[in-house]
């Protein structure tokens, strides 16, 4: 030391040097766990949302099953699919169809739904030419548009098939004293999307409903999207597909890899699982759908991820049972009541009750 001027000796310098590189690593540990730990959070919200989301669309859809369409002439409920079932070129399954998942082969079921919520007139009048004379709405208002679909049912109720409005509404006479406001002339074309029945296209539909807004929805999982290997993507179609594949229907969310459902009927106060069945309900009783999903975080974490385990498919797990492919998987589960189920029943002879 000379002049007064003070320093640090070598030893001090490096004993300051590694003191600031043990914070700056600690510092730098503790910035890469906390972005790591935000990245598995914001991954399990996603997983969340996106999983009640896909719940809430479904189950919306199942409370309105049947709406307008009801019971097929065998006394069945029409309001839901069971079994296999076509959409078009695409074959879909309501129980257990084979899908091919990174983790493994697994098992999907496909959810098919019937309903017909828009508006509705008294038949006054009706032609198997394409012709329908319905009660004019107080209103004056149009009841259908071209291309529509119509569900036009019996006055009965035993018989029900789908028809296409063709041409917009015409006011016209009554018939009868049936329409209080008056009556107004669509014109059809067939079609084929419901029919309750053999021969209901020779059924007289006079004195009977006509209702609009007719769906015919089935969600699904596919894993065919062009650059996403198998992952699963969960869609929604409406109406007819070519093929069950990610040109069929709408993607509503991606990284899911099956749909479980079970169909439940009250009986005698009790709720009884008629799936297997693979038939449709053939008592009045109200109906039940179970509905579980599953889906995956699109990244691998670095942590040991234990299966899940699917609650309404015995044995079924995702991955398989005893593996890890480090994804976090999250399955939800839902139940919805059919309300359009077990309410009304038209009885025939040889009925007591």
């Amino acid at each position: 030391m000379r002049g007064g001027t003070r320093g640090f000796t070598l030893i001090e310098l490096m004993v300051a040097v590694a003191i600031s590189s043990f914070l700056v690593a600690a510092a730098f540990m503790l910035v890469r766990h906390e972005i790591r730990l935000m990245g598995v959070s914001d991954q399990t919200l996603q997983l969340t949302q996106s999983t009640r989301l896909a719940l809430s669309l479904i189950s919306e859809d199942l409370r309105l099953a049947g709406a307008g369409v009801g019971y097929s002439e065998a006394g069945e409920f029409a309001g839901l699919e069971v079994g296999a079932f076509v959409r078009g070129g695409a074959n879909f399954e309501s129980n257990n169809r084979a899908i091919d998942l990174p983790s493994g082969a697994s098992v999907t079921d496909d959810v098919g739904i019937f309903y017909a919520n828009g508006n509705s007139a008294t038949i006054e009048g009706y032609s198997s030419a394409g012709v329908l004379r319905l009660c004019k709405s107080p209103e004056g208002n149009q009841l259908f548009e071209s291309e529509e679909l119509v569900l036009i049912r019996s006055e009965d109720g035993l018989a029900a098939r789908t028809v296409e409005i063709t041409s917009a509404g015409v006011d016209s006479g009554c018939t009868d004293s049936t329409c209080m406001s008056g009556c107004v002339v669509y014109n059809f074309g067939p079609d084929t999307s419901f029919e309750s029945g053999a021969g209901v296209a020779n059924v007289n539909f006079s004195g009977g409903t006509a209702t609009g807004g007719f769906r015919r929805i089935t969600y699904f999982v596919e894993t065919s999207d062009p650059g996403d290997g198998t992952r699963g993507h969960l869609r929604r179609v409406e109406g007819d597909c070519p093929a069950l594949d990610a040109t069929c229907g709408q993607r509503l969310a991606e990284n899911f890899e099956s749909i479980q459902m079970r169909v439940f009927q009250n009986v005698d106060g009790a709720w009884v699982d008629i799936t297997e069945n693979g038939a449709r309900p053939e008592s009045f009783d109200r109906i039940r759908i179970d509905l579980e999903l599953v889906a995956r975080s699109r990244s691998t974490s670095d942590a040991i991820v234990d299966p899940v385990l699917a609650a309404l498919e015995p044995g079924l797990c995702f991955p398989a049972c005893g593996t890890d492919d480090q994804f976090k998987r999250r399955v939800m589960r839902v139940s919805a009541e059919v309300k359009n189920s077990g309410r009304v029943r038209f009885l025939t002879a040889g009925d007591t009750q």
